[in-house]
């Protein structure tokens, strides 16, 4: 785990500390939450993780994170990435 919050501390180091901790949220989730929350922002994984980011978190963030996210595991293929992230 430690490795993991110094990867992210360094990938993310000129981000908020909110962000962080929107990077860790998003990154812990499991692959099916991760979809649900990258392709409906009207999902209920999507509204949990604003409602624990607060309400000057930018959905669109989120949603392109998620999708990021699932790109990097595999999940989603490019064409799907940039749909998401349009």
């Amino acid at each position: 785990m430690g490795e993991q919050i110094s990867a992210v501390q360094d990938e993310f180091r000129f981000h908020s500390p909110a962000a962080k901790d929107g990077i860790f949220m998003i990154r812990a989730l499991e692959d099916e939450a991760l979809l649900a929350a990258a392709r409906d922002n009207a999902s209920s994984e999507h509204a949990e993780l604003m409602a624990a980011l607060g309400t000057a978190t930018n959905p669109t963030w989120v949603t392109s994170s998620c999708a990021e996210t699932a790109y990097d595991r595999g999940l989603i293929d490019g064409q799907e990435l940039d749909w998401l992230c349009k």
